[in-house]
């Protein structure tokens, strides 16, 4: 499948601006299976817009435009304190021992 095939596919970074965080929380949430993803012959991750757009929802988060501002006009780069929920807050933040030992 060709990235013209895909378009409704959505970038790491494209996510990440999206949800107001780093690309290396995407990856760690696509990693644990909480956010779905596919990878295409190269090893990038993709993701459809549904299902970042759901997980966002689920998050509690505002939407927000590809030039990373929020519907209510702030910048999706730096979250509002307590966006998460706190029943997700733990599971989605936490980086445990085992993640960080892995690190060379």
């Amino acid at each position: 499948m060709t990235l013209s095939q895909m378009p409704n596919l959505l970038s790491t970074r494209q996510v990440a601006t999206l949800l107001g965080v780093g690309g290396s929380s995407v990856k760690r949430w696509a990693d644990r299976g909480l956010l779905a993803c596919v990878k295409t012959a190269g090893g990038h991750r993709r993701f459809e817009r549904e299902a970042v757009d759901s997980f966002r929802r689920a998050l509690g988060r505002p939407a927000a435009s590809p030039d990373g501002t929020t519907a209510d006009g702030g910048g999706a780069s730096s979250p509002t304190p307590g966006a998460f929920p706190a029943s997700q807050r733990g599971a989605l933040l936490a980086d445990p021992a085992g993640d960080r030992s892995s690190r060379g």
